[in-house]
C-alpha cells in the first residue's frame, strides 16, 4: 500500500533571519499563495517589538519593498536524494539588508502584496542581530 507523504504545512511570512556581516541581515521566506502576482514587503524595527495592537499599520517601522534573489542552496534541491526533505530545509526566496547598527537586535516582518493592493497580516516576526 501506497501512503503518500503528509502535505507540508504552509511556511507564512518570514523562516529565517541571520546576521551576515557587520552591519548586514539576510532574511529568507516562501512563496506566498495568491490568485494575482504579488511582490514582498519588509518591515524592520530596531530594540522593540512590533506592537499590532497600538501600531495595526507598522507605522513605527522601516519598510521597504524587497527585490528577492534565489535563495542560498534552492537551485540544488532537485539533485537531492530526497527532495521533498530537502525543501523542508531552504527557503526559495531571500534578501540581505545593510547598514543596520552592529550589535543591535531587529526585528523582521515579512508580508506579501498582490497587485491589487491587498497586504497579508501576518504576525510572524523573528529576530537577528548584525
Amino acid at each position: 500500500t501506497y501512503n503518500p507523504p503528509e502535505p507540508p504545512t504552509p511556511r507564512i511570512g518570514i523562516q529565517k533571519a541571520e546576521g551576515v556581516g557587520s552591519g548586514a541581515v539576510t532574511v529568507s521566506w516562501d512563496v506566498a499563495l495568491d490568485m494575482n502576482k504579488v511582490s514582498y514587503v519588509l518591515y524592520y524595527k530596531k530594540a522593540s517589538p512590533f506592537d499590532f495592537v497600538t501600531d495595526p499599520n507598522l507605522t513605527a517601522a522601516t519598510r521597504l519593498v524587497l527585490t528577492p534573489s534565489v535563495g542560498i542552496s534552492y537551485d540544488q534541491v532537485w539533485n537531492a536524494a530526497d527532495p521533498f526533505m530537502a525543501l523542508q530545509a531552504v527557503y526559495p526566496y531571500q534578501a540581505t539588508i545593510t547598514g543596520l547598527t552592529p550589535g543591535a537586535q531587529y526585528y523582521f516582518l515579512v508580508h506579501a502584496i498582490d497587485r491589487i493592493g491587498n497586504e497579508d497580516a501576518n504576525h510572524v516576526v523573528l529576530t537577528a542581530t548584525p
